[in-house]
């Protein structure tokens, strides 16, 4: 996406979640899909550090029955993620998101489950580029 913009090491990125939740008295599993975008800030051969930003939407939920339930959940997250290069297609990358659930800054009057516990999330991933 950088080359089209002319902005170097901009990425536009599309990922999905698997989720399961507990409410209502029924167990529902399904996922939730997301779109966003990372700029990568080299700090010589082996760091990077990647602010980004998404947007993610319940794309699929089913009940216990194998039912599709519509559930509509918004969530806007961002953060850092500190990209480790391990090799020239390995990367170790730790990161700190935030979640923010645009349901209730909408304030719609409904009571929707809430995918996320917490606010701040610590996580990590191993990635392979091939």
């Amino acid at each position: 996406a950088g080359k089209l913009v002319g902005v170097t090491n901009l990425f536009v990125f599309v990922d999905a979640e698997f989720v399961t939740l507990d409410s209502f008295s029924e167990t529902y599993t399904g996922y939730v899909a997301s779109v966003g975008i990372q700029k990568n800030f080299n700090l010589g051969r082996m760091f990077a550090l990647a602010p980004f930003a998404q947007y993610a939407a319940t794309a699929s939920i089913t009940n216990i029955a194998g039912e599709d339930v519509e559930i509509p959940v918004s969530y806007a997250a961002g953060g850092l993620r500190v990209i480790i290069k391990l090799g020239a297609s390995l990367q170790l990358m730790p990161e700190v998101t935030y979640m923010y659930n645009l349901d209730d800054a909408l304030e719609t009057g409904s009571v929707l489950p809430n995918l996320y516990d917490e606010d701040l999330y610590f996580g990590g991933a191993l990635r392979f580029n091939f």
